[in-house]
């Protein structure tokens, strides 16, 4: 993970984000092309992934298909469903503890691996009352559907 800290550490075009139904937190952008080209090579290359697959749906930002999404104490999020149906998230810092809850499936994903999510499901994290220190996230925006990524 050394490799994206330092791209996290070198990132900061900052947006906050809040929306009274949705969220409050804070995204940092991956701007820079050689480092979306390293984190290809890093994350996407050994998963299979293509590259043109990464982008981010949401209508309201404008970034590369990347961004670290950091949760500090005192921020929120409601159940939602993404605009994207299908992330890649990877913890880089935080407590595995305030994991992805899925409402109506009833499962969580607890960080403690890369994962790709049906994120198209209502969602969730769990915990957030309790977050001490931010919680710094990967999020990957994948343009396919879920089911296109099952196989990897």
């Amino acid at each position: 993970m050394g490799g994206l800290n330092e791209i996290y550490r070198l990132s900061n075009r900052r947006s906050n984000y809040s929306q009274s139904e949705i969220a409050q937190n804070v995204n940092l952008h991956i701007d820079d092309p050689g480092h979306f080209e390293r984190i290809v090579d890093w994350v996407l290359k050994p998963l299979k992934i293509d590259p043109r697959e990464v982008k981010n749906m949401y209508p309201h930002q404008v970034c590369t298909g990347m961004n670290f999404n950091i949760l500090s104490p005192g921020d929120w999020i409601k159940p939602h469903v993404d605009y994207n149906k299908t992330k890649l998230n990877i913890l880089l810092k935080g407590n595995p503890e305030h994991c992805i809850h899925f409402i109506n499936e009833n499962e969580t994903w607890d960080y403690l691996s890369p994962a790709i999510l049906d994120v198209s499901k209502l969602h969730t994290v769990q915990k957030i009352e309790t977050l001490k220190v931010p919680r710094v996230m990967l999020q990957i925006f994948l343009s396919e559907d879920f089911s296109h990524y099952r196989k990897l």
